[in-house]
């Protein structure tokens, strides 16, 4: 991030580091989604939303895997109202974890400053041909209502319990009408590596930009 930095607080200040960031933010968002998708399973007669500890304990709870052969493994997105809706909750993650850690970090009026250009930036990403998300289903996650006992974006020690993401996934099951969906947290084909990587890093970026440039 050395030169982004550097291009972020000579040319544009920390609206041009928002705009810089909202691109990583939709692609490491995207790269997120698909890891979720290719993990999921379905089940005809379960009838909520799961989060598996890994494929052997959603294999016994009765779900089908979508990739039941990781080394042969399928589409990692397709045109399914499924893959669509998990796509725009890797992004709404990705986005959260970013201007939470600008509002911890920045001063007030930086922070906003950054969030407002970063969010413009994602959404001139995602306004790309095919990329099938609209900004109007991007809003409907930003605002879906957080549970009261939710107070973290990421459960670092047991992703996607009691956090931000389990919410985000559990509505994008309900949106999609798929029926029982289950994903799995480690393993092969698990998303806890990635999610919680993007968080980490998302912190460690901005607390190292606005350390250095003082914003």
């Amino acid at each position: 991030m050395g030169l982004k930095n550097w291009m972020a607080k000579n040319l544009s200040g920390v609206s041009g580091y928002g705009s810089t960031i909202g691109r990583e933010v939709v692609k490491n968002g995207l790269a997120l989604g698909r890891t979720l998708y290719v993990g999921h399973g379905t089940s005809t007669t379960a009838s909520a939303f799961r989060i598996f500890e890994d494929g052997d304990e959603m294999a016994a709870a009765g779900f089908t895997p979508y990739c039941p052969d990781p080394m042969n493994r399928p589409p990692m997105e397709d045109a399914s109202e499924l893959s669509k809706h998990i796509r725009v909750v890797g992004v709404t993650f990705a986005a959260t974890c970013t201007f939470t850690a600008a509002f911890n970090s920045m001063k007030e009026a930086n922070a906003s400053s950054f969030t407002r250009s970063m969010g413009d930036s994602a959404r001139t990403e995602l306004g790309q041909p095919n990329s099938g998300i609209t900004s109007e289903l991007l809003n409907h996650y930003n605002k879906v209502p957080r549970p009261a006992r939710i107070t973290q974006v990421l459960n670092l020690d047991k992703p996607g319990t009691n956090d931000l993401l389990s919410v985000l996934l559990e509505e994008a099951v309900n949106q999609s009408r798929a029926g029982a969906i289950g994903f799995q947290r480690t393993g092969v084909l698990g998303f806890d590596l990635i999610a919680v990587s993007l968080a980490e890093e998302t912190v460690k970026m901005v607390k190292a930009a606005t350390h250095q440039f003082g914003w």
